[in-house]
């Protein structure tokens, strides 16, 4: 009998995931992670570095990893790189980038007032878009 610790493969995953019926909506968010970012990408959003290591930092804090051993252990033990890293990170930020434009574009001709308010509307303005996008 295998040791219930021991590493399960990418294979195994995805099959659980698709028995238990959460491959299809993980693999949904993706596609729309990724056609945000793309879409991002094309209406010249970009990240400077400074702005994605304010993000690596932010992250690393939450997850608890205070010194370079503890990512790099971190992004082994979840089978990541830097590269994985970084562009998951970049992600994040166009798509946040992305949202505010179209709170932009939606025309809020009042301003928002507070930091809620503006993530809902936000939020709605990238559900819209990304219904239309899915058409």
């Amino acid at each position: 009998m295998e040791k219930a610790n021991a590493k399960v493969s990418v294979a195994e995953i995805l099959n659980f995931m698709k028995f238990e019926g959460m491959y299809g909506q993980v693999s949904a968010e993706v596609k729309c992670r990724r056609a945000s970012a793309e879409a991002a990408r094309k209406a010249g959003l970009r990240i400077r570095s400074v702005e994605l290591q304010k993000a690596a930092d932010s992250f690393r804090l939450q997850k608890g990893l205070f010194r370079a051993s503890d990512t790099e252990e971190w992004l082994d033990s979840n089978g990541l790189t830097h590269q994985d890293f970084e562009e998951y990170l970049e992600a994040n930020l166009l798509i946040r980038k992305f949202k505010k434009s179209l709170e932009k574009e939606g025309g809020n001709k009042k301003p928002l007032l507070t930091r809620e308010v503006k993530r809902l509307a936000r939020d709605s303005e990238y559900g819209k878009w990304l219904r239309r996008a899915a058409r």
